[in-house]
């Protein structure tokens, strides 16, 4: 559906949709590297959730999927097939993952298992038609903008001696406020949707969960779904790279979903009740492409022995289950994939100097969304607000794809696994230490193109 003619270029529009993507038992989750085997049942089903919105000629779509990841070649194919039957321009739509552990291997990220990719493929057309559904569904809306607070994460970058280890840091940074985006039908017969947007990793459950979720965002989207009946709800992850949730060694995980994500739930309530009106002056979308460094790779004998050191550590800990382990290790699957780039062997993947990472922001009326393709720290957030366009500002993370964590300058000097090992997840070289300096210069110039 096209937007209205000029005599509604000062109203919003907006339509939503959720379309379930929920994957057949026995796929492998992703997250978590301990995990042995596929999916044995479900929790909650997982959903792609669109939100289309437009004022006079201009139009951008939002679609968020309870997915850990999607890669640059996803949001190709999802972007594609939305603007061959839509006016959406594919610069215009922004595909998030909320970044839950209890969903579904896709794409090429090492350590979880195999791919199943006859899902894979029915997972981007179903994506791409939770926008195609909401375009079909425009009305005029009034739109509020709320913040509440809720405090469910902590910093779990514990420090170590002089380095840092996953478990929690109550003085390191956290962001506990919780916003929302309200869309209310113009003639006020009631609330559309809503976009929720807050700051914690969404992995409650943990390793040994082996059933689907969407973990503590599904518990807070359910609740404001019940309070809000015929609503939806879309939820958006901001940097959570280094914010765990609280109490996450608490035996009862299904209790703590339900408890954070109604705490959430709670705040995102109160904002939709409080929030101020957004005007319909200004409904942009903008990207910038930033090159990110990264380091070479080790030399052949110092990744050859880094490989011998761990297959040693499985084999010595991990008992009757240390050769399925070796068979799965990403670490070992990355000294592979290493050593065939360093050997130059036929279809390795190179080495490369930079990657090429999409910032985007939109910007719906005075309120700024600003997105990067990383496992950001919280402490981008407040970076993003500096230089935002608005004061109400925004950063969402695993959007557009995803190139594993991106940490501060502090982090890299302390190490840990966010900086050193996680890398092996997603790619095959490290960041280096002037990563957060490129990470902070592309959101600035990003910002300086649309400053009012």
């Amino acid at each position: 559906m096209e937007c209205r003619d000029d005599n509604y270029s000062g109203t919003w529009q907006a339509g939503f949709a959720k379309v379930d993507i929920t994957p057949p038992i026995g796929v492998w989750l992703m997250g978590f590297g301990a995990r042995l085997h596929g999916a044995t049942g479900m929790h909650d089903p997982l959903y792609a959730t669109a939100l289309v919105l437009c004022m006079g000629a201009e139009k951008i779509a939002i679609v968020s999927c309870d997915l850990l990841a999607l890669n640059e070649e996803h949001v190709h194919t999802i972007r594609t097939q939305v603007a061959a039957v839509t006016d959406i321009q594919p610069e215009n739509i922004m595909v998030h993952t909320t970044h839950t552990h209890a969903g579904p291997l896709v794409g090429k990220l090492r350590g979880f298992g195999e791919p199943d990719a006859a899902y894979e493929s029915v997972l981007l057309r179903k994506t791409a038609s939770a926008i195609i559904l909401a375009n079909q569904r425009l009305e005029p809306v009034t739109i509020s903008y709320g913040m509440g607070h809720a405090a469910v994460g902590i910093n779990r970058r514990a420090r170590l001696n002089k380095g840092a280890q996953i478990g929690e840091n109550p003085q390191g940074a956290y962001d506990d406020r919780v916003a929302t985006l309200g869309f209310r039908r113009a003639d006020g017969s009631g609330l559309v949707g809503c976009v929720l947007w807050a700051v914690v990793h969404p992995v409650m459950l943990g390793d040994g969960n082996y059933c689907i979720s969407r973990d503590i965002p599904g518990k807070a989207v359910d609740r404001l779904e019940a309070a809000y009946p015929g609503s939806i709800c879309l939820y958006l992850t901001g940097p959570t790279g280094n914010i765990n949730p609280r109490d996450m060694t608490a035996p009862e995980k299904l209790e703590m979903v339900d408890r954070h994500g109604t705490t959430i739930a709670g705040a995102a309530l109160m904002a939709l009740a409080t929030g101020r009106q957004v005007p319909p002056e200004r409904l942009v979308a903008e990207s910038v492409q930033v090159d990110v460094p990264l380091m070479p790779l080790p030399s052949a004998q110092e990744v050859e022995e880094y490989a011998r050191i761990t297959y040693k550590s499985i084999k010595d800990t991990c008992g009757d289950v240390w050769e399925k382990r070796v068979a799965i290790d990403y670490r070992l699957r990355w000294a592979e994939d290493a050593l065939a780039s360093i050997q130059g062997k036929p279809g390795a993947e190179r080495q490369q100097t930079h990657i090429q990472a999409e910032f985007q922001m939109m910007i719906l009326g005075d309120v700024v969304l600003t997105t990067l393709p990383f496992e950001a720290f919280v402490e981008y957030q407040g970076i993003a607000e500096a230089s935002a366009p608005y004061s109400d500002s925004l950063v969402v993370a695993y959007t557009n794809g995803n190139f594993g964590y991106m940490f501060t300058d502090e982090a890299f000097k302390l190490g840990g696994y966010e900086v050193t090992g996680a890398f092996q997840l997603y790619g095959l070289q490290r960041f280096t230490a002037e990563a957060p300096a490129a990470v902070t210069a592309g959101i600035r110039r990003l910002h300086a193109m649309m400053r009012k």
